[in-house]
């Protein structure tokens, strides 16, 4: 008996000192932890659940992923938040990192069913400061920083109070953005321009005649294939083609690539936390040719002011030809036809109006009125030595005209009348322009 009772006394004494040295957790904070042997959570394939109110609010599971629950509309609380934190020190409130170089899953993915905003990223709200801030910022070395997708609304929403709503920076042989799809601004497109940002400014000459070399055309973009999946306008279009500008402004070419595979949404969550793998496009890059078509703005302003001074300078010739044509009739009268003064007398109601335009190069209109009385006129047209060139009956009422096709002269100075039961009625001159 003495015997069994020593046995259970040293039974009894290494329960004690084992439970006196076994660690325990103590609620109100512990020290000499080893994170080797001293942890919370479990040593098999089950989860490590954290509850409140007897309801699960967290999940650790086995394979380390974390699952928040949603906590509901609290009636104490106005938001509730699924995470929340703050900080005031330098770094990232959260950090998480895809480390993989060959898993296209998203390093944070946001996903929402209806109205609102799937992640939202606010920066300054409450504070100022001269340093960059950014709601959301994302890199990316060969894929994209930020990538937005929707069905029916905006992929990417982006809004700012003092600076850009969106900033995007691209490599020099990139693009900082790369739309597939139609791009619409309620506001002004800018560019910088301002005389510190450039270099060797030279004047633009031969604008016109580079003008010229285009070839402006009409046409329909493909949509078949992987055209289809580039999503270009639909309908008729016009432009210009790479390849024409290339010849005569290579500065306005550059080489783009497109990959279907970039339009492909990241894998995702389910229900229960598990990563789906969305079906991979079959990455193609294909090449083809953009145009700088802001680059033709110069040239065309250019152009238009070449234009203006040839114009011009045509203007002055007229006139000078004009004031010269004047003092040759001063001084050589032109030939009338006799009675032509009392034929004027005789038809009052007969005119002849001046051509117009005057000169002209392809056409002209020489409008003119006949009394009820009369049954036919005539409309002569002589050159410059009183020749006769072309002649017209006309049996027109009231008013008339005359299309004089500038094809069917030669350029230079001509004069035209009005003739009725054989008097001239009214003598004018017109020029024809080569």
């Amino acid at each position: 008996m003495k015997k069994t009772n020593m046995i259970w006394s040293i039974l009894l004494l290494i329960v004690i000192t084992y439970s006196a040295n076994a660690q325990s957790w103590s609620l109100t904070g512990n020290a000499g932890t080893n994170s080797s042997t001293n942890f919370i959570g479990t040593k098999d394939r089950n989860p490590l659940v954290f509850k409140t109110n007897n309801k699960i609010r967290m999940t650790l599971r086995a394979d380390g992923g974390l699952r928040l629950t949603d906590p509901g509309v609290s009636p104490n609380i106005t938001h509730p938040y699924l995470l929340y934190g703050e900080k005031s020190s330098p770094g990232y409130g959260l950090q998480i990192k895809n480390t993989s170089t060959t898993n296209g899953s998203a390093a944070i993915f946001g996903s929402i069913a209806g109205p609102g905003f799937a992640i939202i990223g606010v920066a300054g709200a409450g504070g100022s400061g001269t340093a960059v801030m950014a709601g959301v910022y994302g890199e990316s070395i060969f894929g994209h920083g930020i990538q937005g997708y929707s069905y029916t609304t905006y992929g990417v929403v982006a809004n700012s109070y003092q600076n850009s709503g969106l900033f995007a920076m691209g490599a020099s042989n990139a693009y900082a953005g790369y739309f597939v799809g139609n791009v619409f601004a309620s506001g002004g497109y800018y560019a910088g321009s301002d005389q510190k940002l450039k270099q060797d400014v030279q004047e633009l000459k031969g604008a016109l005649a580079l003008i010229n070399k285009l070839q402006p055309k009409k046409y329909h973009y493909r949509q078949e294939g992987h055209f289809k999946q580039m999503r270009l306008p639909q309908g008729l279009q016009y432009g210009l083609v790479a390849q024409d500008v290339e010849k005569i402004a290579p500065e306005l070419v550059r080489y783009t690539t497109f990959d279907p595979a970039m339009g492909d949404k990241p894998a995702i969550p389910d229900a229960e936390g598990k990563i789906v793998e969305q079906t991979a496009t079959k990455s193609v890059t294909y090449e083809f040719k953009a145009l700088n078509y802001m680059g033709l703005i110069p040239i065309l302003v250019k152009g238009m002011q070449e234009q203006q001074v040839q114009l011009q300078s045509q203007q002055e010739k007229i006139e000078s030809l004009t004031a010269q044509l004047d003092q040759l009739i001063q001084a050589h009268p032109i030939p009338k036809k006799a009675g032509a003064a009392s034929s004027i007398n005789l038809l009052p109601k007969a005119s002849l109006k001046q051509n117009a335009p005057n000169p002209f190069h392809q056409s002209t209109i020489i409008e003119f009125s006949l009394p009820q009385q009369v049954s036919q006129a005539v409309i002569t047209i002589t050159d410059m030595n009183g020749r006769l060139v072309k002649t017209f009956t006309t049996t027109a009422k009231d008013q008339g005209q005359l299309v004089i096709e500038g094809g069917d002269l030669t350029p230079g100075i001509y004069y035209y009348s009005l003739e009725v039961a054989g008097q001239v009625v009214d003598t004018k001159k017109m020029i024809l322009l080569r």
